[in-house]
């Protein structure tokens, strides 16, 4: 409506591109609730196509700790005994061997039970491969590292843990939202694992452009959060595109062939300076920004510019080779 009225062109965009957090609504449970969620879930399609009461069916595949309203409840042990928690574990995937063999000698389940079935078992497997891992004894034991990728829900597998920032954590999704600036309306979105970078998004967001009949040409000015710097549009960056992005705290401006960027400290070459070489460091770089600040540092040069002797012009050729 506003590029019919000549108020707008869709053809100069100017947008800004930011991610929130988009919480899951299914439950995030440890890996022991994991296991018995996704065994008692296994069992409950079973009763129904037995039409049976759950307990029934439990008791028969021997699994009958994942009938209770709460399974931590069932194993009555001391959670906060390492040994208590280990025996826990090892209660749950004999559980889980009982079930899967007692599913392989039934012939009488429906297609549709059998697949339900064989899902759930296999999501508790790999709630298994990415938890735990075996203790010198043989015995099953919780892993100390956190797995790539966990899985934080059977109800819902794409749920993965993650952050907006350091202090804000994430159970689910972010959601990523390019807004026209122009017009304050929303151009395209995204969604991604809480866990995945921000930059991933960048190509579905492209996509939904393109269904509009935009395409990167068009866009004349991006704000951007940092996160998205290592994106494909940031790395593909066309010429009249102007990208805004907020510098790091501590950055530097280093001057390229096709503009200035602004990189993080972190990101240079460690030099393994003394403690008391970084403060000499430092108090030359304070005086040189008051001096910036001051307007005094061109003066500063022209006044020692004065001091130095006339030198022919084959010999500045010369220092100039060396210094390069």
């Amino acid at each position: 409506m506003a590029q019919k009225q000549g108020n707008y062109n869709s053809r100069s965009l100017k947008v800004a591109l930011d991610s929130s957090p988009l919480w899951g609504a299914a439950r995030v449970e440890d890996t022991y609730n994991l296991l018995g969620h996704a065994l008692r879930k296994a069992l409950e399609v079973i009763a129904q196509n037995y039409q049976q009461d759950l307990a029934t069916v439990a008791a028969s595949a021997g699994a009958e700790i994942v009938t209770g309203t709460s399974l931590k409840a069932a194993l009555d042990l001391d959670w906060d005994d390492p040994e208590s928690r280990n025996l826990a574990l090892s209660t749950i995937l004999q559980a889980l061997n009982c079930v899967e063999s007692w599913v392989e000698q039934k012939t009488d389940l429906d297609l549709r039970t059998t697949l339900q079935v064989n899902k759930s078992l296999k999501d508790a497997r790999q709630i298994e491969a990415q938890d735990v891992e075996e203790a010198s004894d043989g015995s099953p034991k919780l892993r100390k590292a956190v797995a790539k990728d966990r899985r934080i829900s059977i109800e819902d597998e794409d749920m993965r843990h993650g952050r907006k920032s350091r202090s804000q954590k994430i159970d689910g999704y972010k959601r990523h939202v390019l807004k026209d600036l122009e017009l304050q309306m929303i151009r395209a979105v995204g969604i991604t694992k809480a866990n995945a970078p921000e930059a991933s998004v960048t190509i579905d967001i492209e996509s939904d452009l393109n269904a509009q009949q935009i395409t990167l040409e068009n866009i004349e000015e991006l704000q951007i959060d940092r996160a998205y710097l290592v994106s494909h549009w940031v790395k593909e960056r066309i010429p009249n595109m102007t990208i805004i992005c907020k510098a790091w705290r501590f950055s530097c401006t280093v001057a390229m062939w096709d503009g200035e960027y602004a990189v993080r400290i972190d990101h240079l070459k460690p030099l393994n300076y003394l403690e008391p070489e970084c403060q000499q460091m430092q108090v030359i770089c304070d005086r040189i920004s008051r001096l910036r600040d001051s307007g005094k540092l061109e003066l500063i040069r022209k006044e020692n510019l004065k001091g130095t002797q006339l030198i022919t012009r084959s010999e500045f050729q010369r220092i100039n080779a060396v210094l390069i």
